[in-house]
Formats: C-alpha cells, structure tokens, sequence
C-alpha cells in the first residue's frame, strides 16, 4: 500500500487507535474519569459552530437523555459553558462552547497524536488495514 495516507485518514486512525489513552492523558491536567462519549461531545462542541443541544443528538445519535446527561457532566466540570439567550429559553437551543480548560483537553489530545501517529501508520499490518479503515468509518459516522 502506498505509504502516502491523506491526513484526514492519519487523524482517524490516531484517534481510534488512543481513546484508550484518554485517560492517561488527560491525567496531565487533572481531569478523572471522562468517558469516550464525554470527550466525543467535548470534541464536538469545541469544533462545530455553533453548536447546541440538538445539533450535537443529530450528529452522535444518542438519545436526548444520554447527550443531556453529558453535557451536564462537562459543564459541572467546567470543560463547557451554556450561553443563555434572551430570545430562546429551550434548553437545547442554547449555544454550548469549550471553557479554557475544555480547549486545553482538546489541545493535548491533539498533540498526543501529532507525536504518535507516524508510529501507528507504521504499526499497521498492510493486511489488516482494510478492517481497520471498516471500523474507522463506523466508529466516526456520527462525526
């Protein structure tokens, strides 16, 4: 297979390859216990504008209820702020966006990749590629 891989399919394959390493992470700056969809919402919010309740349930689809929940959890965490309104009191229309600290998990997971990813190219078996780009597609098709 020709080595030379679009760097689109260089990030999917990073991060299908290190949410496992989330945590570890994320440890570098005190964040415990954020789950893959918690950081998949994080992700979400930090880089769709403007982002919301109910673009961000059509984007992942997972039930209101679940999203909600996250989202609660970011922002009881402070890694995300609701922005009330004057015009709009419905919930999920209100604009969500990263804190400082929410950008920095951001930022760090990035970095993590950038320095591992030629690492991963390298580690993957031309044979098994195509399975992996199969659970890539799937794993991603809410992005």
């Amino acid at each position: 297979m020709d080595k030379l891989i679009s760097q689109e399919l260089l990030n999917l394959i990073v991060n299908f390859n290190n949410l496992k390493y989330l945590n570890k992470i994320l440890k570098q700056i005190d964040i415990k216990d954020i789950s893959s969809k918690e950081f998949q919402i994080l992700y979400l919010i930090s880089n769709y504008e403007p982002c919301n309740l109910t673009k961000i349930s059509e984007i992942v689809q997972y039930p209101n209820s679940t999203v909600c929940r996250i989202i609660d959890k970011l922002n009881e965490a402070k890694l995300i702020k609701k922005h009330d309104s004057k015009n709009n009191s419905d919930r999920r229309k209100k604009k969500l966006s990263p804190t400082e600290k929410g950008e920095k998990i951001i930022n760090i997971f990035i970095k993590q990749h950038i320095k591992i990813s030629t690492f991963i190219v390298g580690d993957i078996p031309n044979q098994n590629l195509a399975l992996v780009l199969e659970k890539l597609k799937k794993f991603f098709s809410h992005f």
